[in-house]
Protein backbone atom coordinates (compact mmCIF):
# COMPACT_ATOMS: atom_id res chain seq x y z
CA UNK A 1 0.00 0.00 0.00
CA UNK A 2 1.25 3.54 -1.23
CA UNK A 3 -0.76 5.72 0.36
CA UNK A 4 -4.17 5.87 1.81
CA UNK A 5 -6.19 9.19 1.41
CA UNK A 6 -9.46 9.81 3.09
CA UNK A 7 -12.29 12.56 2.17
CA UNK A 8 -14.71 13.83 5.08
CA UNK A 9 -18.02 15.58 4.46
CA UNK A 10 -19.22 18.81 6.20
CA UNK A 11 -20.21 17.46 9.12
CA UNK A 12 -16.61 15.54 9.46
CA UNK A 13 -18.19 12.12 9.17
CA UNK A 14 -16.09 9.41 6.46
CA UNK A 15 -17.46 10.34 2.61
CA UNK A 16 -14.96 8.13 1.60
CA UNK A 17 -10.98 6.34 1.21
CA UNK A 18 -9.30 6.37 -1.59
CA UNK A 19 -6.29 3.54 -1.50
CA UNK A 20 -3.22 4.08 -3.49
CA UNK A 21 -1.07 0.50 -3.75
CA UNK A 22 2.22 0.27 -5.95
CA UNK A 23 4.48 -2.70 -6.21
CA UNK A 24 7.22 -2.93 -3.86
CA UNK A 25 10.28 -1.02 -3.82
CA UNK A 26 12.99 -4.32 -5.43
CA UNK A 27 16.04 -5.42 -4.48
CA UNK A 28 19.76 -3.82 -4.81
CA UNK A 29 20.43 -3.87 -8.55
CA UNK A 30 23.74 -5.82 -9.65
CA UNK A 31 25.16 -5.28 -13.11
CA UNK A 32 25.24 -8.61 -14.37
CA UNK A 33 28.49 -10.53 -14.81
CA UNK A 34 30.48 -10.07 -17.66
CA UNK A 35 28.08 -6.98 -18.58
CA UNK A 36 28.71 -3.49 -18.45
CA UNK A 37 26.66 -0.72 -17.66
CA UNK A 38 26.16 1.16 -20.75
CA UNK A 39 22.95 3.83 -20.31
CA UNK A 40 21.06 4.86 -17.40
CA UNK A 41 17.63 7.14 -17.81
CA UNK A 42 16.38 8.71 -14.62
CA UNK A 43 13.41 10.35 -14.44
CA UNK A 44 13.49 12.48 -11.33
CA UNK A 45 10.68 14.49 -9.40
CA UNK A 46 10.67 18.34 -8.82
CA UNK A 47 12.19 17.80 -5.42
CA UNK A 48 15.25 15.84 -6.68
CA UNK A 49 14.34 12.30 -5.89
CA UNK A 50 14.65 9.63 -8.78
CA UNK A 51 10.90 8.64 -9.72
CA UNK A 52 11.58 5.79 -12.45
CA UNK A 53 15.08 4.49 -13.57
CA UNK A 54 15.71 2.40 -16.37
CA UNK A 55 19.04 0.66 -16.68
CA UNK A 56 20.82 -0.87 -19.89
CA UNK A 57 23.91 -3.16 -20.15
CA UNK A 58 25.36 -5.13 -22.80
CA UNK A 59 28.29 -7.50 -22.82
CA UNK A 60 31.39 -6.48 -22.38
CA UNK A 61 34.92 -5.38 -20.26
CA UNK A 62 35.40 -2.88 -17.98
CA UNK A 63 37.93 -0.76 -18.48
CA UNK A 64 40.20 -2.05 -15.83
CA UNK A 65 39.52 -5.78 -17.81
CA UNK A 66 40.13 -4.01 -20.97
CA UNK A 67 42.86 -2.71 -20.30
CA UNK A 68 44.20 -6.38 -18.92
CA UNK A 69 43.68 -7.59 -21.96
CA UNK A 70 45.35 -4.92 -24.18
CA UNK A 71 48.61 -5.17 -21.84
CA UNK A 72 48.33 -9.44 -22.27
CA UNK A 73 48.31 -8.97 -26.22
CA UNK A 74 51.44 -6.94 -26.29
CA UNK A 75 53.37 -9.24 -23.96
CA UNK A 76 56.14 -10.17 -25.12
CA UNK A 77 55.83 -7.80 -28.43
CA UNK A 78 59.23 -6.81 -30.16
CA UNK A 79 58.93 -3.59 -32.10
CA UNK A 80 60.30 -4.12 -35.98
CA UNK A 81 59.74 -0.56 -37.08
CA UNK A 82 62.94 1.02 -38.67
CA UNK A 83 63.57 4.31 -37.47
CA UNK A 84 63.57 6.74 -40.87
CA UNK A 85 66.78 8.52 -42.17
CA UNK A 86 67.45 12.10 -42.17
CA UNK A 87 66.32 13.97 -45.46
CA UNK A 88 67.83 17.54 -45.77
CA UNK A 89 65.39 19.97 -46.32
CA UNK A 90 65.58 23.77 -47.40
CA UNK A 91 63.69 27.03 -47.08
CA UNK A 92 62.57 26.50 -50.69
CA UNK A 93 60.80 23.03 -50.30
CA UNK A 94 58.37 24.28 -47.59
CA UNK A 95 55.14 25.58 -47.69
CA UNK A 96 53.47 27.52 -45.14
CA UNK A 97 49.65 28.30 -44.54
CA UNK A 98 48.76 31.14 -42.71
CA UNK A 99 45.34 30.80 -42.03
CA UNK A 100 43.81 34.15 -40.87
CA UNK A 101 40.55 32.61 -39.34
CA UNK A 102 38.74 35.69 -37.94
CA UNK A 103 40.09 38.45 -39.57
CA UNK A 104 36.90 40.82 -38.88
CA UNK A 105 37.12 42.25 -42.46
CA UNK A 106 34.05 44.19 -42.05
CA UNK A 107 34.52 45.42 -37.86
CA UNK A 108 34.29 48.80 -37.49
CA UNK A 109 35.89 50.59 -34.38
CA UNK A 110 36.50 53.60 -32.76
CA UNK A 111 39.89 54.47 -30.93
CA UNK A 112 38.33 55.74 -28.34
CA UNK A 113 37.18 52.10 -27.29
CA UNK A 114 39.53 50.21 -28.86
CA UNK A 115 42.32 52.18 -29.22
CA UNK A 116 42.20 51.75 -33.43
CA UNK A 117 39.65 53.46 -35.53
CA UNK A 118 38.82 50.66 -37.97
CA UNK A 119 36.66 50.38 -41.11
CA UNK A 120 36.22 48.57 -44.87
CA UNK A 121 38.04 51.95 -46.22
CA UNK A 122 41.31 51.12 -44.21
CA UNK A 123 41.19 47.12 -45.45
CA UNK A 124 42.99 47.36 -48.90
CA UNK A 125 45.91 49.57 -47.45
CA UNK A 126 46.57 47.74 -44.15
CA UNK A 127 46.54 44.63 -46.58
CA UNK A 128 49.34 45.15 -49.04
CA UNK A 129 51.43 46.02 -46.77
CA UNK A 130 50.68 43.14 -44.88
CA UNK A 131 50.12 40.57 -47.16
CA UNK A 132 53.45 40.76 -49.45
CA UNK A 133 55.85 39.28 -46.14
CA UNK A 134 53.04 36.23 -46.07
CA UNK A 135 53.53 35.49 -49.96
CA UNK A 136 56.69 34.55 -51.60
Amino acid sequence: MKRVSTKLDKNGEVAGETIVQAPAAGGRFEVPAGHILTKQTIAARADGRIARSWIRTQPGMSPGEMVGTIRDAFEGFEARAVPAQDIPVTVADLATVYPIADAHIGLLTWHRETGVNWDLLLLPPKNRTGSPGLIG
